[in-house]
């Protein structure tokens, strides 16, 4: 499987948008002191919905988890509800549980064509990325159905080109469990990855 030049933008432009949409909705104005359920995060995540693990160090968890699985693109992306908040989301190709990784391996299996992407935003202005060329990556996704993935994932994310964020970004200890949900402006724009991938657009 081969993709169209420009995929990795367009996986860019699909996580920039979930990020968008996620720090909207998030919890502003809320203090480190309210209760919390998880270490990381600012508010209480009331679903079954899991995404946790630390940036350069320190706690990370998310009170929002939204997951896509459309035409074998998954995307899975959390928010911690602070303010500013901690984003973070990966997308690649997927048709089967395993491990995926930037940079690509190995030429010949169906895990390195997955143009796997992650995005970590700080607020609005600050924003890190992992994609093919650029900073470092794995995500394992030990169960992956129709309905729901599961896995653990790491990241060495460096800046994204016209924010002004400065050095890299290290995601450990990362684990996933999440539900999918359909989103018809995500579903939109994944329909253009399947466009990038014929050949079309």
């Amino acid at each position: 499987m081969r993709f169209a030049p420009g995929t990795t933008q367009t996986f860019r432009t699909i996580g920039v948008a979930v990020i968008a949409v996620l720090t909207a909705g998030g919890c502003k104005g809320k203090s480190p002191t309210e209760p919390v359920q998880e270490p990381g995060a600012c508010g209480i995540n009331n679903t079954t919905d899991r995404m946790s693990g630390k940036i350069d160090g320190l706690a990370w968890s998310s009170i929002i988890v939204i997951g896509q699985h459309v035409q074998n693109v998954v995307s899975i992306t959390g928010n911690d509800g602070c303010d500013p908040s901690r984003v973070l989301t990966f997308n690649l190709f997927i048709e089967k549980a395993g491990t995926y990784k930037i940079p690509e391996t190995d030429k010949e299996k169906e895990e390195d064509d997955a143009v796997l992407t992650a995005i970590l935003s700080i607020g609005t202005k600050d924003g890190w990325s992992a994609q093919v060329g650029n900073g470092r990556g794995t995500v394992s996704f030990s169960t992956l159905s129709a309905t729901s993935a599961s896995g653990t994932f790491f990241f060495t994310l460096v800046p994204l080109v016209g924010t002004t964020s400065v050095g890299t970004k290290t995601v450990t200890d990362g684990t996933f469990t999440a539900k999918f949900t359909i989103n018809p402006a995500i579903l939109s724009a994944q329909r253009l990855i399947a466009l990038h991938k014929d050949g079309l657009f």
